[in-house]
């Protein structure tokens, strides 16, 4: 028999495991830890190059979600510079000119103006006096080294600081629309001319913002996105405008008046310009589209040509020509959809990612391969049509998106059988369900049939019957029986729902019961593999359902979980006919997603994500709940998944890639210790197994271990086993497997007809020892301490039933052998498997 335990990424030495288990043994001290490495992108809304950039090599990088990151060595790579930035959502970064002395900049976030005067190490807020909670530009003024004035653009106008960004004074008069989303200031006949874009048009101002006047003759479409000054204004009065839905404008005379500069763009929806450090001489300046990449003049927008090959995305938020462009023709782009930053070297003709160390990405799902999978796998789909594979829980990963193509990936589900098949499928917002038959290295898209595809689900058969399941937004449910190769639609009774939630019954082969959440009528239910559907909210009410989790016990508890936006947590314990609201304690009502303890109800984990709140558990079926945030950067999380063996909890954020913990439900105690080797027992143990607690097909005398004639022979430490799948020789608790971690499934093919394991009890409490899916006759579990004294023994007569469990006392600071034991051997096909659990006193 064969049973592996995975080493911990913490497993380094005894000395450090003995503080981890302090850790444990406080469930409320369990951190997050970041599951990032490789997990890079997301989206970038700012780009700054330090004015000393041919010295220094500073880019930096404002993110939507994740703060601030630096690149020392001209934006290969990237450092997060986020220490004091309570808000990480960045709008908009300002630069000091005098940057290489004074290490100045500053961030326009989602609350305030935050600065910075250590070249980005250490933030303070500097908003004092601006009443808007987003900040959505910067400008410096023309004079700034020596004024100290710089302007702030936001959704209640302009506001002006004279100390650097100490106090801000509100400066609108004239402004007649105060919706301000740019702002460019430039130097002119002696005069610091700002230029505000707003919903309503272009404003100028000449005598810093004291005073505006409506300046955008000539442009047709007024709502504003972006705009860009001429490093010559002085001379030339030029400055371009970037519009909503009407493309590029330009002005030659400081902004009286504007021609529209837009022949050739792939796209009229405009969001951001960037003109080249040289234009007074090469006239060239880039537009970032909404949806379309990225267009280039070299005529100062008269005409313009598409420059988007390579392109991790096409939705552009950023872009920043390097000082040094026009010898070398460097020029970075900040891309929304986790498409993070891409850089060019030959003036945005080809471009290629460079997101090492950016940690932004947004994981819409998780999926973890069941066992008997062996290495520690998992999946995750995020924004940018992005998907990533870890082998070692999270601790680094790879891409593994290539033929996919979407736009965004809104989940991902791994067959029941991955071990075997190697098969997952991809849910897409654009061409619907792909499938990979490697692991995720490659992908296809499958038949025709559903699009926009918000879940996919598996059967539990999967290996067997090939069904899976497809929600789409605006086609309802569709089924397929052959792998994805054909779908056929399946929406009776749903109407015109946009379908959002798919989730199976564990015995869905014998049921053929599926359930689906709506966008406006809750949960619908069918009991025919979907052939028809019946709403099932009493007690819940209707709305957009974000979540359903059904009960890993459901043919025996019929319980389901539902989570309703703007309405809660509900819980159904009769299949869904009646629904409870569960969520009392809960601090928001937006869940996004729900996990289950893969040993519910014997523990009774819940776990639900948050918009506001981070993540938070229940360990006693949803009566009480804690959060459970400690170390998580973010309170907005998406996603979550559980491990197969109930020891690790992972968490998909909106804006800070993966999450994960030691999952220690309620008081259960999750063991991290070496496996050594236990002393031999003794000839004469001075308790035994009674005969009437002894199975009786088979004499004792069998089922004890063969005793060393020294009981106190030095415990020597050896390797750990890996996997979740037991290791041979284990038939004496001298070669027992372990140490056990408690809380995990472990599984054994029996070879003979005992096998060993060893625990150990940090602290006092109450063990549960449950054997279940044996195949065994006569199937006893014995408890002996380190003595080989009896503890307790529990024994079934016969074949039947496949599910033993064995209930002890226990004082702390043993260590203890536990013994399966059957009359004849187990079936070597057939896995049983061992759970152990622990609760504190």
């Amino acid at each position: 028999m064969m049973v592996t335990v995975r080493k911990s990424l913490l497993l380094a030495t005894t000395a450090c495991l003995v503080v981890m288990l302090a850790l444990v043994a406080r469930a409320q001290e369990d951190p997050w830890w970041p599951g990032q490495q490789g997990l890079y992108g997301g989206d970038v809304a700012a780009l700054v190059f330090s004015p000393n950039f041919i010295a220094d090599e500073l880019v930096f990088a404002g993110t939507r979600g994740a703060g601030v990151f630096r690149s020392s060595d001209g934006g290969l790579t990237w450092q997060p510079a986020s220490s004091g930035l309570d808000s990480r959502t960045i709008f908009a970064l300002a630069i000091s000119p005098a940057f290489a002395s004074d290490q100045t900049m500053y961030a326009g976030t989602d609350s305030v103006v935050f600065k910075t005067s250590d070249g980005g190490l250490s933030w303070q807020k500097s908003g004092n006096g601006i009443d808007d909670f987003y900040i959505r530009a910067l400008a410096l003024a023309g004079d700034y080294a020596a004024s100290g004035i710089l302007y702030a653009g936001t959704g209640v106008g302009v506001f002006r600081s004279t100390d650097g960004g100490k106090f801000w004074q509100a400066r609108n008069a004239g402004l007649t629309n105060t919706d301000v989303k740019a702002l460019v200031a430039a130097t002119a006949e002696n005069l610091d001319w700002v230029f505000a874009g707003t919903d309503q048009g272009v404003f100028r101002s000449d005598d810093r913002g004291n005073g505006w006047t409506a300046s955008w003759t000539g442009i047709t479409d007024p709502e504003i996105t972006a705009l860009a000054v001429s490093p010559a204004f002085e001379s030339d009065r030029t400055l371009f405008a970037a519009t909503e839905n009407g493309g590029v404008f330009r002005s030659t005379n400081g902004g009286t008046t504007w021609t529209r500069a837009s022949q050739g763009l792939a796209s009229l929806q405009t969001s951001v310009l960037a003109l080249s450090p040289n234009f007074a001489a090469d006239q060239t300046l880039f537009a970032g589209l909404a949806w379309d990449g990225i267009s280039k003049s070299i005529d100062a927008g008269n005409t313009w040509q598409s420059v988007r090959n390579g392109l991790a995305s096409w939705n552009s938020l950023a872009l920043a020509p390097a000082p040094t462009y026009a010898e070398d023709g460097t020029i970075l782009a900040g891309l929304g959809l986790n498409g993070g930053v891409s850089m060019s070297t030959d003036g945005g003709q080809n471009w290629s990612s460079k997101n090492t160390g950016i940690t932004n990405l947004r994981v819409n799902a998780i999926s973890v391969p069941p066992p008997p999978h062996q290495l520690p796998t998992l999946f995750i789909a995020a924004g940018g049509g992005r998907l990533f594979r870890s082998d070692n829980r999270g601790a680094s990963w790879i891409p593994s998106h290539t033929g996919i193509g979407e736009r965004t990936l809104t989940d991902v589900e791994v067959s029941p059988d991955f071990a075997a098949d190697n098969t997952l499928f991809a849910a897409g917002s654009l061409a619907g369900v792909h499938r990979s038959s490697d692991g995720g290295q490659t992908w296809t898209r499958t038949g025709a049939g559903p699009v926009d595809v918000a879940t996919v689900a598996l059967s539990p058969a999967f290996a067997s019957d090939n069904t899976l399941f497809a929600a789409s937004n605006f086609r309802g449910v569709y089924r397929s029986e052959d792998r994805g190769a054909s779908w056929l639609g399946i929406s009776n009774g749903l109407g015109d729902q946009r379908a959002l939630i798919l989730a199976l019954t564990p015995n869905y082969a014998s049921s053929a019961t599926l359930f689906l959440g709506t966008d406006r009528d809750g949960v619908f239910k069918s009991t025919n593999r979907g052939d028809s559907w019946i709403a099932i909210n009493t007690g819940l009410g209707t709305g957009e359902v974000m979540a359903v989790a059904v009960s890993p016990a459901y043919a025996s508890d019929a319980t389901l979980f539902a989570a309703v936006y703007s309405d809660g947590l509900h819980r159904s314990s009769d299949g869904g006919a009646t629904w409870a609201f569960i969520g009392w304690e809960l601090p928001t009502i937006i869940i996004h997603d729900v996990a289950l303890s893969p040993h519910y109800p014997l523990i009774p984990g819940i776990y639900v994500a948050t918009q506001w709140a981070g993540v938070y558990e229940s360990t006693d079926d949803g009566v009480t709940w804690r959060a459970i945030n400690e170390g998580l950067p973010t309170s907005d999380v998406r996603s979550l998944a559980i491990d197969a063996s109930g020891e690790w909890l992972f968490a998909g954020t909106s804006d800070n890639g993966l999450w994960y913990r030691p999952l220690a439900a309620g008081t259960i105690k999750t063991v991290w210790l070496p496996m050594v080797a236990l002393p031999q027992p003794s000839p004469t143990p001075t308790a035994s197994p009674t005969a009437t607690l002894t199975p009786t097909r088979t004499p004792t005398s069998t089922r004890t271990p063969t005793p060393s004639p020294s009981p106190t022979a030095t415990a020597t430490p050896t390797p750990f086993f890996e996997g979740p799948f037991e290791q041979e020789p284990n038939n004496s608790f001298a070669s027992a497997n372990g140490w056990l971690r408690l809380g995990r499934n472990y599984f054994g093919f029996a070879n003979d007809h005992a096998d060993w394991f060893s625990i150990r009890a940090n602290s006092a409490g109450q063990l549960a020892v449950l054997l279940s899916n044996h195949s065994g006759v006569d199937v006893a579990i014995t408890l002996y301490d380190a003595g080989l004294n009896l503890v307790q023994h529990v024994a079934q007569a016969g074949p039947a039933p496949t599910t033993l469990q064995l209930n002890a006392d226990l004082p702390a600071g043993g260590v203890y052998g536990v013994r399966i034991i059957s009359a004849g051997n187990f079936n070597s096909n057939t896995p049983y498997t061992l759970h152990l659990t622990f609760l504190a006193d």
